[in-house]
């Protein structure tokens, strides 16, 4: 972030510690909304479907571990 000036950065870090508390820490339940509906403006492009892919043999173990955590979770 060489773009970024030492005071940006500086007011940056003081901005996330005043709102720390809206972010969810490892372990936090995450919160849900209703207040904001998400859109992606793809103009005219129409929707391309693809289908899932493999999760690749060396990553199984954490994908299984991710998946097991947000069961606990209940997300």
């Amino acid at each position: 972030m060489t773009h970024v000036s030492d005071d940006e950065k500086k007011e940056f870090c003081e901005l996330l510690i005043k709102h720390a508390n809206i972010f969810p820490w490892q372990g936090a339940k995450l919160g849900r909304t209703n207040i904001v509906k998400p859109t992606i403006d793809t103009g005219e492009a129409r929707f391309i479907w693809q289908p899932p892919r493999r999760i690749p043999p060396p990553l199984l173990g954490e994908a299984s571990g991710l998946v097991e955590e947000m069961i606990t979770m209940r997300l």
